[in-house]
């Protein structure tokens, strides 16, 4: 680990952990921990509904489906308000 660019840092981590090691470790904040999951969770649907809509979109435009319109205005609206929750 010598010589290497992060060297430093690593010394100044281990030393902290050493620091810190006699210590009871802390239990997670179950709310923070909720959240963050809720979070990460609303990102992978946004992402899941964009390729939905995509396809409605592909569908409407295609004819395949009289439905695509309707179904890609609902998925968008959908999307929209998961974005301004996260």
């Amino acid at each position: 680990m010598q010589g290497q660019p992060f060297a430093e840092d690593a010394a100044r981590w281990m030393q902290q952990q050493a620091l810190h090691a006699d210590a009871e470790p802390a239990a997670p904040d179950v709310q923070e921990s909720r959240q963050e999951l809720r979070r990460l969770l609303n990102l992978m649907l946004i992402d899941r509904l964009k390729q939905l809509e995509t396809e409605a979109l592909a569908q409407a435009q295609s004819g395949q489906d009289p439905d695509a319109l309707q179904r890609y205005k609902s998925l968008h609206d959908r999307r929209r308000d998961l974005m301004t929750q996260t």
